[in-house]
C-alpha cells in the first residue's frame, strides 16, 4: 500500500516534538501475507503493550490461532454479540464492489475485475467509491460514466442482450413453476441433537419425595446406576426391546426425538424438558420420552411455591378495513388505524366502572383486559402485497382477545368497512368452527340483506371484491341450501381435485353436477381445462373418492383421475425451542459436514476483500524435494543387489550408504543456513538502502525548493516596478 498519505501526520508529530526533519521507514513483512489481520493486531500490541513482534511465520500463525480461540471463547460467554471490527483490509474494497455490480448487470465474471479497474482509473477512486456505497449504486455509476468525456461503456451491447435473454428465460421458468404449483417438499424432520453436547439441570428430575437426581452417562448404565441419562432413539432401542429393569433405585432414560409410540414393556411417558448446551450454556426446551429403567419411579420436578399462572381462554381474529367502504378519510385513518378498529368494536375496550351499562367489556376481576395482543399491522395493495398507506387499498391487523367475546367481535364484521375473520389461537390458519358461503355474483348491499334474513348468519365476510356469509360449521348446510339452492353443496373438510372427461362441448356445471350426482358422487364442477377427442376435460372438486374411476354415460365413457395441487412446504418442527445457533451447535453433524469455522470465519470478509496472493511453498518442502531427488539419484547409480551376496558385504554397503546420506544431510543443513543468512543480509541491505534513498530524496527536494524560491525572489525583484525619480 502507498505510505505517502502518512507524511503529513509524521510532519505534525515532528513539529510537535520540535524536530526539524522526519524520516518515514517502511518495514514490509515477507511472510504470512494472508494473515494481515493478526499482523495488525500484533503491531498494535507491540506499540501499546511493548510486546515482541512476530519475526517468523510460525510465530504469526500461532498468534493467529490464539486470537481465533480467544474470540470464540469470548463470544460464547456473551448474551449479545457486539459489532465486529475489521483488522487489516478493513477499508471498503471499491474494486470488488464495482466488479460485483458489473457482474450483476451482465458483465462476464472473467472481465469484471479488469473493467472495474479501468472504470476506477477513468472516473477516480473517490467518486466511484461514493457512487457504489450510496443509495442507488448502479444509477449513480452510470451517471458518472455518461458525464465522462469520452463516455465510458459499462456494459457492452452483446453482454446486455445476453443478460436480458437470460433474465427472460428465468422469468419464464419461474412462471411455469408457479403455474404448475409449488414443489412437494417432504415434512421437516426434528433436529438431530447429540446427547453428549447436552446437560440437564441438577434437580430437574426427582425420585421418592422430591429427592433430586443428577445426570448420568449413557455408557455407565448398569445395575448400580442412579440418575437420568440422555440418549437417542437408536441408542435406546436395545433397552426398549429387552424391557428389563436394570436398577433397584431411581434410573430413567431420556430419549430425544422419539416416535409417537414406543414398543416396549417398560413404563414411559412423553414430556418436554429443559437442557443446556455444554458449549455456550444456552438453554433449550426439548421433546422426549422418559423411560423408567429402575424400580423407583423418576418424575419431572415441579415447583410448589411459585404463584399460579393466570390464563384465560383466548380467541384470535384478523381484522381488515377496506378503503372503499370506510366512512372517514384514508389519511385520517392511516394515522391511527388500530384506534379506529377498537372504536368500531366497542366490546374490545375494557371498562372497570362498577354497575356501568356501556357497550365495553366489564371483567369479573380487576386485572383482566378484553384485548390481549395486537400484532402484524400492515397496509396492503389490491394485489395483496404490503405497501405504503397512500397506495394501499386495505389495512389488516391480528388481534388476540378473550374467548367469551368472540361472537360479539364476529358480529361487527361488515360494519363501517371493517371485516373480521376468525383464526386459530396461533393465528396461522382459519378457524375450523366457522365457514363462509361466498356469493360472488352479489354486491355488498344484497349480501347485507341476505345476512339480515338468515338467523344463523354471524357476520359478513369479504375477500377482495367477493362477499359472503359467515356461519357456524354445524349450520353451514342449512344456510347454504337457503341462499344457493341451485349450487352443489360440499361438506366442510379437505377437498380433492379430479380431472374428468370427455364431456360434450354443450355441457355446463349444472348438467355435469347432476350427471355425477346420479351415479352417487357428490362433487362440484369448477371449470373446463382443455380439449380432447370427443369433448372437454373438466376440473371437479369433491370430499370423497368416486365410486368408480370409469363411468358410462349416454355420450360414452368418462374417466376420472386424481390431480390434487402440490402441497405447500411443511412448517418447521417445534419440538426444539431455543436459539438457532445453539441448536446447530448441539446437532449431530451430517456425514461429510464441514467445520462451521470454515464457513463462518469472522476474518473471511477481510481476507476475501484483499488482493489474492499466490501462496509460496515453504522452504522446507523444496529442501525435502531436493533431498529426495539426490537420494533417488544415488540409489539409481548403485549396483543391483545380488541374491548370492554375503551378509557381511550387505552390511558394509549399507554403512557406506548411511554415511553418504548423512553427508548429504549435513551439506543440506549448511546450504539452508547459508540461504537464511543471505536472506537476512539482503533484507537489512534493502532496508538501509530504502532509508538512505528517502533521506537523499528529502534533502534534494528541499534543496530544489530553496533554489526555486531564490530564483522566484530574484525574478520578482527584476520585474518589480521601480520608483520614478523626478
Amino acid at each position: 500500500m502507498d505510505t505517502e498519505p502518512l507524511c503529513p501526520l509524521h510532519g505534525l508529530i515532528s513539529q510537535a516534538w520540535d524536530k526539524p526533519m522526519f524520516a518515514l521507514a517502511c518495514n514490509r513483512r515477507s511472510f504470512a501475507r494472508d494473515h494481515c489481520g493478526a499482523a495488525a493486531v500484533s503491531f498494535l500490541r507491540h506499540i501499546l503493550l511493548n510486546k515482541t513482534l512476530p519475526c517468523q511465520e510460525e510465530d504469526l500463525l500461532s498468534f493467529h490461532a490464539e486470537l481465533r480461540s480467544s474470540f470464540g471463547q469470548a463470544i460464547g460467554l456473551l448474551a449479545d454479540v457486539p459489532k465486529p471490527w475489521c483488522w487489516g483490509l478493513g477499508l471498503s474494497d471499491t474494486p470488488r464492489l464495482v466488479a460485483n455490480l458489473l457482474q450483476l448487470h451482465g458483465v462476464p465474471h472473467a472481465q469484471c475485475a479488469l473493467r472495474a479497474k479501468m472504470i476506477i482509473q477513468s472516473l477516480g477512486k473517490a467518486e466511484v467509491q461514493a457512487a457504489v456505497t450510496g443509495v442507488a449504486p448502479w444509477k449513480t455509476l452510470k451517471q458518472l460514466a455518461n458525464l465522462h468525456k469520452p463516455v465510458i461503456q459499462l456494459v457492452m451491447p452483446d453482454e446486455q442482450a445476453q443478460h436480458v435473454a437470460m433474465r427472460q428465460n428465468n422469468q419464464q421458468a419461474s412462471a411455469k413453476k408457479q403455474a404448475g404449483g409449488t414443489k412437494r417438499l417432504p415434512p421437516s424432520r426434528p433436529a438431530e441433537l447429540d446427547p453428549a453436547k447436552l446437560e440437564i439441570e441438577p434437580g430437574a428430575f426427582c425420585v421418592d419425595a422430591d429427592v433430586p437426581l443428577t445426570q448420568t452417562s449413557f455408557a455407565c448404565l448398569g445395575p448400580l446406576s442412579v440418575g437420568v441419562a440422555l440418549a437417542t432413539y437408536t441408542d435406546a432401542l436395545p433397552f426398549l426391546e429387552s424391557g428389563q429393569v436394570l436398577s433397584t433405585g431411581g434410573l430413567a432414560l431420556l430419549v430425544l426425538n422419539p416416535p409417537c409410540e414406543l414398543s416396549t414393556s417398560l413404563q414411559w411417558s412423553s414430556l418436554r424438558f429443559a437442557a443446556r448446551c455444554t458449549y455456550n450454556q444456552e438453554p433449550m426446551l426439548l421433546a422426549g420420552a422418559l423411560v423408567q429403567l429402575g424400580q423407583k419411579t423418576v418424575y419431572q420436578f415441579k415447583a410448589k411455591n411459585v404463584p399460579t399462572l393466570m390464563a384465560v381462554d383466548v380467541a384470535c381474529a384478523r381484522v381488515t378495513v377496506y378503503f372503499d367502504q370506510l366512512d372517514l378519510g384514508w389519511e385520517e385513518f392511516a394515522n391511527k388505524p388500530v384506534k379506529h378498529v377498537l372504536a368500531c368494536i366497542p366490546c374490545l375496550q375494557t371498562c372497570r366502572v362498577p354497575n356501568c351499562q356501556c357497550p365495553a367489556w366489564h371483567p369479573l376481576t380487576a386485572n383482566q383486559d378484553a384485548l390481549l395482543d395486537v400484532f402484524r399491522r400492515q397496509f396492503f395493495g389490491e394485489n395483496g402485497r404490503p405497501t405504503k398507506w397512500d397506495k394501499a387499498s386495505y389495512f389488516a391487523v391480528l388481534i388476540r382477545y378473550v374467548k367469551s367475546l368472540e361472537h360479539a367481535v364476529l358480529s361487527a364484521s361488515g360494519k363501517n368497512g371493517l371485516f373480521v375473520e376468525p383464526k386459530t389461537e396461533d393465528a396461522m390458519q382459519p378457524h375450523s368452527d366457522y365457514q363462509v358461503i361466498w356469493l360472488p355474483t352479489l354486491d355488498f348491499a344484497a349480501v347485507a340483506h341476505k345476512a339480515k334474513c338468515e338467523a344463523h348468519c354471524i357476520g359478513i365476510a369479504r375477500a377482495g371484491k367477493r362477499f359472503g356469509l359467515r356461519v357456524m360449521a354445524q349450520h353451514f348446510q342449512e344456510v347454504f341450501s337457503s341462499v344457493k339452492p341451485d349450487a352443489v353443496y360440499l361438506a366442510p373438510g379437505s377437498r380433492m381435485t379430479y380431472h374428468t372427461g370427455p364431456w360434450p362441448y354443450g355441457c355446463d356445471r349444472k348438467s355435469i353436477a347432476a350427471a355425477l350426482k346420479a351415479v352417487g358422487w357428490e362433487c362440484r364442477p369448477l371449470q373446463p381445462l382443455h380439449n380432447v377427442a370427443g369433448g372437454l376435460i373438466w376440473s371437479v372438486q369433491a370430499i370423497c373418492e368416486p365410486p368408480n374411476n370409469v363411468l358410462s354415460m349416454q355420450h360414452g365413457q368418462v374417466v376420472l383421475t386424481r390431480h390434487d395441487p402440490k402441497l405447500a412446504p411443511a412448517e418447521p418442527s417445534g419440538q426444539v425451542v431455543g436459539q438457532e445457533a445453539t441448536v446447530r451447535l448441539c446437532s449431530v453433524p451430517a456425514p461429510g459436514e464441514v467445520d462451521p469455522w470454515l464457513t463462518h470465519d469472522p476474518w473471511k470478509k477481510a481476507i476475501a476483500a484483499g488482493p489474492q496472493i499466490a501462496a509460496r511453498a515453504p522452504a522446507g518442502n523444496a529442501l525435502q524435494e531436493l533431498e529426495d531427488r539426490v537420494e533417488r539419484s544415488i540409489l539409481s547409480k548403485l549396483p543391483p543387489p545380488v541374491e548370492s551376496m554375503e551378509i557381511d558385504d550387505q552390511d558394509q554397503r549399507l554403512q557406506q550408504l548411511e554415511q553418504q546420506v548423512q553427508q548429504l544431510a549435513g551439506r543440506q543443513s549448511q546450504l539452508e543456513a547459508t540461504v537464511v543468512d543471505n536472506h537476512a543480509q539482503q533484507s537489512a541491505q534493502v532496508q538501509t538502502l530504502q532509508q538512505q534513498m528517502m533521506l537523499q530524496m528529502d534533502l534534494q527536494s528541499k534543496q530544489m525548493q530553496s533554489m526555486l524560491t531564490d530564483q522566484m525572489s530574484r525574478i520578482e525583484t527584476i520585474l518589480s516596478k521601480k520608483s520614478r525619480t523626478e
